[in-house]
């Protein structure tokens, strides 16, 4: 079967191994940041580069999360570990497909799309812009060099003759400034423990346990408990957008000793 882009031309595709220092290479990257599963493979990374003679980068490791699953994670294994039954996620998967095929949409006479596409349009050729319609584009560039691209729409011509389908974002003021620094956004403190004590009995519990700790929430068992000198994990289930809780429960004798 050809490649949808490439047709016949090549017979076989790199690996992922393989592409990776290319890409970082070819695209500039100084820092590749790799999470620590890639750790044994660092060593065929930057011999591809010498033996291919690439520029040379910093390979950082990252073990600011704790694998697939960490429930900081917006992904399904992340959320299931922050306590979200599978049976929920399956309703609202159902109720998003059933809303599905309606969006507002905003026009403006002026537009962003990507560089890379505009750079991509030949002159009067015209294209689709996906969700309104086909345009047919004319090109010039500014004082700076900086390409313009005015759009004839042509809004009665067919999706099947274009080959460019465009993305696009309307112009608006509500557009995220270019000088805004997207660090000002993100939640400084993803993680947080706390010591408590709690019931003998939850040595009990098994993982994914949800229960109620009277007065402090709702929680879900991440570590079940193993030995005395081994503390179980408890996560909270924080319905506003805060730092992850853990609570951390070393055993003894008589009572547990929580760290959250």
């Amino acid at each position: 079967m050809p490649h949808h882009k490439t047709g016949s031309e090549y017979k076989v595709y790199p690996t992922y191994d393989f592409a990776c220092p290319f890409v970082d290479s070819i695209e500039g990257i100084t820092h590749a940041l790799r999470s620590s599963e890639y750790h044994d493979r660092n060593a065929q990374y930057y011999r591809i580069q010498e033996d291919m003679e690439l520029r040379e980068k910093c390979i950082c490791m990252s073990s600011k999360v704790n694998g697939w699953d960490d429930p900081r994670f917006p992904n399904v294994q992340g959320i299931v570990r922050r306590s979200l039954k599978v049976e929920a996620l399956i309703q609202f998967i159902l109720e998003q497909y059933k809303g599905a095929g309606e969006k507002v949409t905003r026009f403006t006479r002026s537009i962003w799309i990507d560089r890379a596409d505009a750079e991509s349009i030949s002159v009067d050729e015209e294209v689709t812009l996906m969700d309104w319609g086909n345009a047919i584009v004319k090109i010039d560039k500014d004082l700076d060099g900086n390409l313009v691209l005015t759009r004839v729409l042509h809004l009665e011509g067919s999706v099947k003759t274009t080959e460019l389908k465009l993305t696009w974002l309307p112009q608006i003021d509500e557009m995220l400034e270019e000088d805004k620094n997207f660090l000002d956004v993100l939640n400084p403190c993803t993680e947080k423990e706390t010591a408590a004590l709690g019931d003998p009995k939850m040595r009990n519990l098994k993982r994914g346990d949800v229960l109620q700790l009277e007065r402090k929430g709702y929680h879900s068992l991440n570590v079940p408990y193993l030995r005395l000198s081994k503390p179980i994990v408890l996560f909270l289930i924080n319905p506003r957008w805060q730092a992850a809780g853990w609570v951390k429960v070393r055993t003894s004798s008589r009572i547990f000793g929580f760290r959250m």
